[in-house]
């Protein structure tokens, strides 16, 4: 089994990164494969609305035609059997970065007449992390939930709330009163975060 691990965050070594690390040893374990994609290592746009991937006969029928960063990404994703997608929350949703991605990924598959252009058997789970409290973006994550499940098989999410932000809130205004409620929640609730991520990377496989 092949399974494909999207990091949408610019930050590599922090929340998203660990918490998709922890779902990829959850995969290994479990007997998968895996490749680890971080999108701002790549050159590449969202979707142009070009329809290359609708034309009716055409050579990209189903698949993106756009040839950039993202192309080969898409192809392994396209083989692969399940996907794994995580992103930081900035201002209500998921990064500029992952939402080209998903942009991309959706729309070559969507076919206007009721049909679709995949399998649909491609499983899909998606790591979140964020400031905002527990409960704030439920809208959000039932949303992405609903779009995938257009096109694949949801197996289910994980979100890490109220993280740390940084090892030192006094070079920022990043409210300095919650440094020490940041801090204890990192020791206490991230170990917890990092094990649900952990049990995703195995369910995706395994079920």
């Amino acid at each position: 089994m092949k399974v494909i691990i999207i990091n949408g965050s610019p930050r590599k070594g922090w929340n998203t990164d660990l918490m998709l690390k922890e779902a990829e040893k959850g995969a290994i374990e479990a007997g998968a494969e895996t490749e680890y994609v971080n999108l701002y290592d790549l050159q590449f746009s969202g979707c142009k609305s070009c329809f290359a991937c609708k034309v009716r006969d055409g050579k990209s029928l189903g698949h993106c035609a756009i040839n950039d960063g993202l192309k080969p990404i898409l192809d392994k994703i396209d083989a692969a059997d399940a996907l794994i997608m995580g992103s930081p929350i900035y201002f209500g949703d998921i990064t500029a970065e992952c939402r080209a991605f998903f942009e991309r990924l959706m729309f070559q598959y969507l076919n206007y007449e009721g049909q679709r252009f995949n399998d649909g058997k491609l499983k899909v789970g998606v790591i979140y992390t964020m400031n905002a409290p527990e409960g704030y973006m439920d809208y959000l994550y039932k949303n992405y939930e609903r779009l995938f499940g257009m096109f694949f098989n949801y197996v289910g999410h994980v979100a890490a709330t109220e993280t740390l932000q940084t090892n030192n809130y006094d070079l920022y205004y990043l409210g300095k009163k919650s440094e020490q409620y940041k801090l204890e929640r990192r020791e206490k609730q991230f170990p917890i975060d990092l094990k649900n991520a952990f049990d995703l990377g195995k369910k995706i496989v395994t079920e």
